[in-house]
């Protein structure tokens, strides 16, 4: 058996929009619910905050610096590998011919505990177009004759 798990991790989301099937409509909306100047075009003017990180700071792009807005917490316990066999007794097949009967299992990724959702705490480099690990599960039958 074999437990796999990762604490006090963080992942970095990418800061781009994406809205699958949106054709880009409402996504004005995630612009101006942003931290910005009460008068764009004076620097002086005071800050309104929003819902997102201003992508801009001091008159500088900000949209590849980290925030913490931006991080997540990537803590998670996941059972790798399980692999369980049962030796069934001679007696009851020797009739047949068969010396020993093994039954087993085996299955890998079989349960995973994040708060990641859909996001496979296991990604490489945070990207989240990459495929999640599969679960498998194997069942074999050994028999000696």
């Amino acid at each position: 058996m074999n437990w796999q798990g990762a604490f006090r991790s963080n992942i970095q989301q990418q800061h781009f929009l994406i809205q699958p099937f949106a054709n880009g409509m409402n996504a004005y909306a995630y612009f101006l619910d942003r931290w910005h100047r009460a008068d764009p075009w004076n620097a002086d003017s005071e800050w309104i905050p929003g819902k997102y990180p201003s992508t801009i700071n001091d008159g500088a792009p900000n949209n590849k610096w980290n925030s913490s807005f931006w991080l997540l917490n990537a803590t998670y316990f996941r059972l790798k590998l399980l692999s369980i066999g049962y030796s069934l007794e001679n007696n009851l097949f020797k009739e047949w011919g068969i010396q020993n009967l093994v039954v087993s299992f085996s299955g890998q990724n079989l349960i995973t505990l994040s708060k990641l959702g859909p996001i496979d705490p296991e990604t490489p480099s945070g990207r989240l177009s990459y495929y999640p690990q599969q679960k498998t599960y194997n069942i074999g039958l050994n028999v000696t004759f």
